[in-house]
């Protein structure tokens, strides 16, 4: 979900945290920190455990199995160099969560 201001974008995170698994929601963070901000700031909430203190530059907040928040950021994925596309880095920052959804199937 990309992180917005509306009824709409309120009724939507209700809604996702009512029926699905955390682990099937992923915020995403168009403006970065403040984008962060807002979520920290209006959904918390929804969330069952605490957000950190800040987005370290994160463009994304997705949840562990215990439903802890995960920062999905560049700088978290040594991988990831200065001169890679930006596909790569996407597809870098989001690896974790094609590796669970590739467990889900394969179970």
């Amino acid at each position: 979900m990309r992180i917005g201001d509306s009824v709409g974008f309120n009724w939507e995170v209700e809604q996702a945290f009512i029926h699905l698994n955390h682990r099937q929601i992923l915020f995403c963070f168009p403006e970065g920190s403040i984008g962060f901000q807002h979520l920290k700031e209006n959904y918390q909430q929804y969330i069952q455990k605490p957000l950190p203190k800040n987005s370290k530059n994160a463009l994304f907040l997705w949840f562990d199995d215990n439903n802890n928040p995960i920062l999905l950021s560049p700088n978290n994925n040594s991988e990831i160099k200065w001169y890679s596309s930006p596909s790569t880095i996407l597809t870098k920052m989001l690896e974790p969560i094609f590796e669970w959804n590739k467990n889900i199937i394969d179970t």
